[in-house]
């Protein structure tokens, strides 16, 4: 009998299907396109022999990676791309044909214990379109993927793995679906869901420092997927919580100089796309250095509360996804 592996996916996964003619072949510009050695005798064997060579003439080995590369065109486009943005070889020898990297971009496979958990990158134009403006909530599945698809060259590419008993891996899955169903809480602002997700995360940490009791575990789960729980506990959750604007514009500044060396939001400076937004969202003025203070920042912020609503009212369903 053939071996299964077990799966738990989004729906998306089963139903994205690449086409680069929709995002300009996005994957096959610019990227380091690896070659796997299976994938490259293939494309040695191909008949005729001159065939094979113009099409191994394309690539060359990279000593460092230990593996062979596609050698990009000028304007960094894979040369096996045509005219309608869609792969040379896939359309004259098959899918089989395709490396791993091309093969199984753009999903990502994580390896928990026993289970196996894949969803697709949001680098991918049509991924990201077909994810984060679905205005349905994503529906998650477990599917059953044969040993052929899993280990022999089926879009399937570990990426992490952790090792853990059955029992923990089964509880790691039901931890993910239960802060699934928390941002899906569609009766509830998205604000409050991620209150109530950082409520479910903190109880959740309480217990792995008390050495991860499974019933314990299983209690809180089951708890946070109780609408009679959600409805009589999250007021009472909503009312610890408290906001201030000038501690939440520290902590902002803090990640943008943790994540672009920004300390300070200097007007001239700014090359990034994302704080030229929030320069311009909140309608910053620079002084005689073209520096901001904290004090502006915080009330230009305190201006845009009924924007604030608005938006996430607007686009909840995008942040949900």
């Amino acid at each position: 009998m053939a071996k299964k592996f077990l799966y738990f996916q989004p729906e998306y996964v089963k139903k994205f299907k690449c086409d680069g003619s929709k995002c300009n072949a996005h994957c096959c510009k610019g990227w380091t396109i690896t070659i796997d050695d299976a994938t490259y005798k293939k494309y040695s064997q191909i008949k005729p022999k001159d065939k094979a060579e113009e099409i191994t003439a394309c690539m060359k080995f990279d000593s460092e990676r230990k593996e062979y590369v596609m050698t990009l065109k000028p304007n960094s486009f894979c040369p096996m791309l045509t005219e309608k943005n869609l792969c040379r070889l896939q359309a004259n020898y098959g899918e089989k044909f395709l490396s791993k990297t091309c093969a199984t971009y753009p999903r990502i496979t994580h390896k928990l214990g026993k289970f196996f958990e894949r969803s697709l990158v949001l680098t991918c134009p049509v991924a990201a379109e077909k994810i984060l403006f679905a205005k349905e909530p994503l529906k998650f599945n477990f599917v059953e993927v044969s040993e052929k698809v899993h280990g022999n060259h089926g879009k399937i590419k570990l990426h992490t793995k952790m090792e853990m008993s059955d029992v923990a891996a089964e509880l790691m899955i039901k931890v993910q679906a239960a802060m699934i169903s928390i941002l899906q809480e569609r009766t509830l602002p998205i604000d409050q869901r991620l209150i109530v997700l950082c409520f479910f995360i903190e109880e959740l940490e309480e217990i792995y420092s008390r050495g991860m009791d499974e019933n314990e575990q299983r209690k809180l789960i089951a708890a946070y997927k109780s609408k009679k729980f959600l409805a009589e506990q999250v007021p009472l959750m909503i009312q610890k919580v408290s906001f201030d604007a000038e501690k939440f514009i520290k902590l902002m500044m803090e990640l943008f100089e943790a994540f672009y060396g920004v300390k300070e939001i200097q007007m001239n400076k700014t090359g990034h796309v994302f704080l030229n937004a929030v320069i311009n969202t909140l309608q910053l003025q620079p002084d005689e250095n073209n520096f901001v203070s904290l004090s502006e920042v915080v009330t230009n912020y305190k201006n845009l509360v009924d924007a604030r609503k608005n938006f996430s009212a607007d686009y909840s369903t995008f942040l949900e996804n």
